[in-house]
Parts: structure tokens; C-alpha cells; sequence
């Protein structure tokens, strides 16, 4: 057996894979004018300062590193922070139109369906990225301003970077919102339950909500985790549960009936404790894992006794043997 995600019918990891691509090309359309930008500067900045100092270790006369710094900054003003909410809206409306579509396809029926607004959450978040990257490129050029040493330029213009990997981070989560809100849209007005799917290698929080089926317009349970402490005490709509997770809702009418039928939730549940067992997720830290393996071992499991075995020996050891599958 595997992870979770591993165990799903062809269709639902189709799905799956679908939403990653559109998470991943989001991130990249959002984030790839300002990217190429830095990279421009980084370069600029290399060879600026050899140029008067013979090597990045050298120390150029203040007047020297007072030009650098005034065209650095420049180039950084130059950057356009308003284009990257504008792309996350698109990749919002694409979201949002993926999971309308998976979920008609998966519930059929001839009903009419209202397709769904953006929800309150990437609302909110997306009024406020532009105060966000606006501190972040403010900060760096406060840094900038001060930066004495060619690694405190880099170190000040990596600052400023932030404004990447937050609009990078910010486009992948508001497209997996998107979807997971559209999908539970459709499932709500067709009054059909969602099925929680973790990603591949979810993390010790995400994991506990693995198989785990909500009833029409009603919420996943609130606190669950596998972790040291919940990520949240208040009742969950739909994934992503936190920033970066990958975890998909679907709309589930049961498991069929007949030979070789598998009940997919305590499916998914079963190999979402196998998971914690072999400390397979790969975003929480080995400290915690282990916490989270021995603790499950404590409260008891019906794994197979060498999984359990093999759990006993990392928290023992303090590492775990196995990589994710």
C-alpha cells in the first residue's frame, strides 16, 4: 500500500493532477514579470560591485557603493507589484470553473446548478496582497539603503523578493480554495456529501482529516489533527487547511457495491495512519512526526503489526527508515 492519494480510482487522481497543473501555471503566470525582474537586478548588482571592487568580497568607496545602491533601487522601483493581483484573479475565475466542471461531471444529474462567486476567504486575501507586497518591497529597500557589504545587498534585495514567493504561495492557495469552493458549491445544492482527500504527502494535521465525508452544507469537523496541537479549533469548510496544502474535496455518494468494491473513506483513513506510522509527510518536521507516530501507537491502530513494529523502532530511533513512496 501507499499514501492516501494513492489509493484513489483513476478518475479522482486525474482530477487531482489537473488542479496541480493549474496551481502550478498559476504561480508561474502570477509571479514571472517580477522574477525575471530580479533576476535582472541580482545580475546588475554582481557586476556593478566587481566592477569597482574587483570581487563581490571587495570594499568599494562610499561614493561607488552610494551609485550602486541608487541603481538598484531604482530597477526595484520599476517593479510592478499591481500585475500580480491582476493575474490571481484570472487564476481564481479558472479555479473556479475547474471545480464547477469536475463536480458536475461527478454528480451528473439534470439539475440546475448556480455556478459559484469567489469565496470570502481569496476575497479577502487577495485585497489584501497588495498591502502585503508593498511592505515587503519596502522593507527590502529600507535594507538597501543601509547595506554596507555586497552580501548585505543580497540579503536586502532577497528581502524584497519576498514579494515572489508570496504571490508564488498566495496563487497556489487561492486556486486550490477555488476549486475546493466550487466543488463544494455543486455538492451542496445537489445535497450530495464531500469526501476529504489528502495530498501525497500531507501533513500530520491535513492527514487526520483523510477520508473523513461531510453531510450536504454541513463542515468537516473542527480540531482534528495527528499533530501536537490543531491547526484550528473552528469547524472546516474545505481544504486547504493552511498555506501550501494540496488536500481536495470530492463529492461522494458511497462506495459501490460488488466484487472487489472498497469502502474509500476508511480506505483513505487506514493509509492516512500507515502514513503517519512510516512518517511520510514530508512538511512537518521529524520531531514532530515522530510525536505524531508514537502518539498513535498509544492511542491504538489496526495497521498490520509490522507497520507498528517498524513505527516503535523510529520513535526508538529517533528517525524513520522509509521515503515517501
Amino acid at each position: 500500500m501507499g499514501t492516501p492519494a494513492q489509493i484513489l480510482p483513476e478518475t479522482m487522481q486525474s482530477y487531482a493532477q489537473q488542479v496541480l497543473a493549474l496551481e502550478e501555471k498559476s504561480a508561474e503566470l502570477a509571479s514571472k514579470n517580477m522574477d525575471e525582474d530580479f533576476k535582472k537586478i541580482f545580475q546588475k548588482a554582481i557586476s556593478l560591485w566587481v566592477k569597482v571592487s574587483g570581487s563581490v568580497q571587495g570594499v568599494p568607496s562610499d561614493n561607488a557603493r552610494t551609485a550602486i545602491l541608487v541603481v538598484l533601487t531604482k530597477m526595484l522601483n520599476k517593479i510592478d507589484l499591481t500585475i500580480a493581483p491582476e493575474f490571481l484573479m484570472g487564476a481564481v475565475g479558472m479555479g473556479l470553473e475547474m471545480g464547477f466542471a469536475q463536480a458536475l461531471e461527478e454528480t451528473g444529474g439534470k439539475e440546475k446548478v448556480k455556478k459559484p462567486v469567489i469565496s470570502p476567504s481569496v476575497k479577502e486575501a487577495l485585497d489584501e496582497m497588495p498591502g502585503k507586497l508593498e511592505q515587503q518591497m519596502k522593507d527590502g529597500k529600507k535594507l538597501l539603503a543601509r547595506a554596507q557589504t555586497f552580501s548585505q545587498v543580497i540579503n536586502a534585495l532577497s528581502q524584497a523578493r519576498k514579494v515572489v514567493t508570496t504571490t508564488e504561495r498566495t496563487a497556489r492557495w487561492a486556486t486550490n480554495e477555488s476549486v475546493n469552493h466550487s466543488v463544494r458549491s455543486v455538492a451542496d445544492q445537489k445535497k450530495v456529501p464531500l469526501l476529504w482527500i489528502p495530498e501525497r504527502n500531507a501533513c500530520v494535521h491535513c492527514l487526520a482529516y483523510a477520508g473523513k465525508v461531510s453531510k450536504p452544507g454541513q463542515d468537516f469537523p473542527a480540531g482534528l489533527t495527528f499533530g501536537d496541537k490543531p491547526l484550528t479549533t473552528e469547524k472546516v469548510k474545505n481544504p486547504p487547511l493552511h498555506p501550501n496544502c494540496r488536500c481536495r474535496v470530492f463529492p461522494w455518494r458511497g462506495s459501490k457495491r460488488g466484487v472487489g468494491a472498497v469502502d474509500l473513506p476508511a480506505a483513505l483513513e487506514r493509509e492516512a495512519q500507515r502514513s503517519v506510522l512510516k512518517g511520510w509527510s514530508e512538511s512537518t518536521s521529524n520531531a514532530e512526526r515522530l510525536r505524531a507516530a508514537d502518539r498513535l501507537l498509544q492511542a491504538g491502530t489496526n495497521l498490520p503489526k509490522t507497520v507498528q513494529s517498524e513505527a516503535k523502532r523510529a520513535v526508538n530511533t529517533g528517525t524513520f527508515p522509509n521515503p515517501l513512496p
